[in-house]
């Protein structure tokens, strides 16, 4: 089975190869760039949208994103076969100690709105796998492997940091410093080497793509969140300080639910306190949309397969 739901994704990229959204074609372009030797950050984009909205097209993404893709292209011939097989294969890092992995497995596959979604071209599978294999390492104790999969994460999108900020926490209450520090200063290490180059390249273009392309855009009216409930219903713009408060509000709240349930949940409140701080963010955020969703989803799919997997209250993370 594993294999022809692999198939069945693949074939989406096949009947839909060239689809009408700005990621697929801002990235695919970035990539071309890449492929010639010329910067991504600093070249121009088409709007394809033309100008409906409020929008600043180029390649938005921090440049984890565009490796992945750009390996994508030469080995597999489209940008989104990674994040096709990056969600496809997210469910073999589910411990087998839970009795409902294979159902889990089962609903991770077959999301109602999958093949849609992988012809989008959205990013957001790179950050579940990431979330997946930082879980898995934690409960074999490849501290590595965390290391590299939570700097991945944080160098693939500018909210992908959220992967490793709980799972650090963790690692902070449970007063394993050594490891703590290791974890740490490897993941810090590789996310400097990803990004340090088309910093260096053009930092000027860099920052205008990656930064101010999203601090100066205006919450979108059409997302899929209480902030363009409100503004279609108030006829004026969410408020900036509730934006902000809200989102510190929940991550608060997501720090809080880890310091108080970790001895019981362990894994699981991990995955829980992504979906909480991440989930807020969105909901009274600038932007809202399926992959938003496909995300907060993934990460309560991931609570569920990780209800305590193979750690008890008594083991030791670093052990």
């Amino acid at each position: 089975m594993p294999f022809m739901v692999l198939l069945f994704y693949l074939t989406v990229l096949y009947l839909s190869p060239n689809p009408f959204i700005d990621v697929f074609h801002s990235n695919s372009s970035a990539v071309d760039y890449f492929l010639h030797g010329r910067n991504p950050y600093s070249q121009n984009y088409a709007d394809i949208y033309g100008g409906q909205f409020d929008y600043h097209p180029g390649f938005l993404y921090w440049p984890g994103a565009l490796y992945l893709q750009t390996v994508s292209k030469v080995l597999l011939g489209d940008i989104r076969a990674i994040l096709v097989i990056a969600w496809w294969g997210a469910v073999f890092c589910f411990p087998n100690t839970n009795r409902h992995t294979e159902s889990l497995r089962t609903i991770w596959w077959f999301i109602p709105f999958i093949t849609f979604a992988f012809e989008q071209a959205w990013l957001d599978p790179l950050l579940s796998f990431t979330a997946a294999a930082t879980l898995w390492a934690m409960n074999n104790r490849r501290w590595w492997l965390m290391a590299v999969a939570i700097a991945v994460a944080a160098s693939v999108k500018q909210y992908g940091f959220v992967v490793g900020l709980f799972p650090i926490t963790m690692l902070a209450l449970e007063r394993e410093w050594k490891v703590l520090v290791k974890v740490s200063l490897a993941a810090f290490i590789v996310f400097l080497l990803v990004l340090a180059p088309f910093f260096i390249w053009d930092p000027h273009g860099f920052v205008t793509m990656t930064i101010t392309a999203h601090t100066e855009a205006r919450a979108r009216p059409d997302a899929l969140n209480f902030t363009a409930f409100w503004m279609r219903y108030t006829g004026s713009p969410f408020p900036v300080f509730a934006q902000v408060g809200m989102t510190l509000y929940g991550f608060g709240l997501a720090i809080f639910h880890l310091i108080k349930n970790r001895a019981r949940y362990r894994l699981m409140v991990i995955a829980e306190s992504w979906a909480i701080a991440f989930g807020f963010s969105m909901l009274f955020g600038k932007f809202a949309f399926c992959n938003y969703y496909w995300l907060l989803i993934s990460f309560l799919i991931l609570s569920l397969a990780f209800d305590n997997g193979k750690l008890s209250k008594d083991q030791d993370l670093g052990s």
